[in-house]
């Protein structure tokens, strides 16, 4: 009976064993991120990394390259499942080419098409990024550098090269990158009216982006709502909004201060644009979620058109109403000596492009990924030139009402300008969601 009783106990032991390892290479399994996915991870943090440190890359450039990232992305996998209805039904100027049946790779496509991209978009790059994108390049080739992946290869340098000649038919924005600031341009002047600020004497920035093609439908028509009468006395809505900078700024709290520097994504050579504020946000997602390949590259696709859009009404509005920033209204009202806790931007306060940025990529990454989305934003973890730590959050959307909060706090916006940036950030989102963009059945509306 105990020899019975010892072998049992040997074989429910294996046996838990067996069951442990099981589950603990399920988990190893689940864990484990595709190439395809890594691969799209390591060149769009390539790409946040460059506009860092790029001098060209202002924000409404960076939205831009973003939307046509996307493009090229959707494209290449367009071409991997031989469907390209997406690309007939809303750009029907990309040359589609006929390639057959034949399988194609998708990894060796975007290797060769974001690196041919990014290198020809970037021409004022640094030697030292110049050589860390291509070091990025080499170590994807490396996985593919059999006789049979020449096709892909090619095809994914010639998918780039079509993606640039569709966007170089837009004029205005064609490689905006080397010309941002505008000395011609000249502010009307007037009461209330922005100019050229006289301690950052730096021209307007990019005062013609809102004659850019836009790429979703509709947005082309959205206006920003009349400004309100615009007055010095305390009954008017500017003096409330005035009001309330100055009063929360003097001082920030610990909180308000957190708030502020985790959001604002504005200083050339410490952090990426808030535009591509919401691509390190997608970053982190699709690692997390571990998509399927349609769901991934649609993430990006979706993320970028809206960026890119959201960026042409913001500018188009801005230089429209041309509204001062806070500060002058602030120094002429309550204090002549108030500051804001970072420089003002060199273009209009109305709307504020953060705003706009933040709820059109909350609603594109909401239909994606559902509407109770808990996420830690690990954007700028480690960081210790601001307080960079991580922040949690319930939903996108929760996060985007946060990132325009913050340009209050930072004495940069008026209220009128993030309630309005939020509310056409949510129309280029929906204009974005309105499009068939195929894959549908991996859509989650929880």
């Amino acid at each position: 009976m105990k020899i019975k009783l010892k072998y049992i106990l040997i074989l429910t032991a294996v046996f838990c064993s067996g069951v442990a390892v099981f589950f603990l290479n399920q988990a190893i399994q689940k864990n484990k991120i595709p190439d395809t996915t890594a691969l799209c991870i390591d060149w769009y943090s390539k790409a946040l990394y460059c506009e860092q440190y790029t001098e060209g890359f202002t924000v409404p450039v960076a939205a831009y390259f973003y939307g046509y990232m996307g493009l090229l992305g959707k494209l290449a996998h367009s071409y991997q499942i031989h469907d390209f209805k997406f690309f007939k039904d809303n750009y029907p100027d990309i040359e589609i080419h006929e390639v057959g049946k034949t399988n194609v790779n998708l990894n060796a496509m975007l290797n060769e098409a974001y690196y041919s991209f990014i290198k020809r978009y970037n021409l004022s790059l640094s030697p030292s990024l110049t050589k860390e994108v291509e070091d990025l390049h080499d170590k994807w080739d490396k996985k593919y550098d059999d006789s049979s992946y020449k096709n892909s290869k090619d095809l994914g340098v010639q998918l780039a090269e079509d993606i640039f000649l569709f966007e170089s038919k837009d004029s205005t924005a064609y490689q905006a990158y080397l010309h941002n600031f505008s000395r011609e341009y000249i502010p009307p002047v007037g009461d209330f009216l922005w100019t050229i600020d006289t301690e950052h004497p730096m021209p307007a920035l990019l005062p013609y982006w809102g004659r850019t093609k836009t790429l979703l439908p509709g947005c082309d028509t959205l206006m920003a709502k009349q400004l309100p009468a615009l007055e010095y006395d305390e009954s008017s809505q500017l003096f409330t909004q005035g009001l309330e900078i100055f009063t929360l700024t003097s001082p920030l709290s610990y909180e308000n201060k957190w708030i502020a520097e985790f959001w604002s994504d504005d200083i050339k050579g410490l952090t990426f644009t808030p535009a591509g504020r919401w691509i390190a946000i997608s970053n982190q997602v699709v690692k997390l979620e571990n998509p399927d390949v349609g769901k991934l590259i649609n993430t990006y696709l979706v993320v970028g058109l809206a960026l890119h859009d959201a960026a042409i009404v913001c500018w188009k509005e801005k230089y429209h109403y041309n509204l001062e920033r806070p500060e002058v209204y602030i120094r002429k009202v309550f204090n002549d000596n108030w500051r804001p806790y970072r420089h003002s931007p060199n273009h209009p306060s109305y709307p504020s492009g953060h705003a706009i940025f933040g709820m059109a990529s909350a609603e594109v990454l909401t239909r994606l990924y559902g509407n109770k989305y808990k996420f830690k934003d690990r954007s700028h973890e480690g960081r210790t030139e601001f307080l960079s730590k991580p922040r949690t959050f319930n939903s996108f959307y929760e996060m985007a009402f946060e990132n325009a909060y913050s340009r209050i706090l930072l004495g940069v916006h008026f209220r009128m300008d993030c309630t309005e940036g939020i509310r056409l950030g949510l129309l280029v989102g929906k204009a974005v969601n309105s499009m068939d963009i195929g894959d549908e059945k991996q859509i989650s509306m929880n």
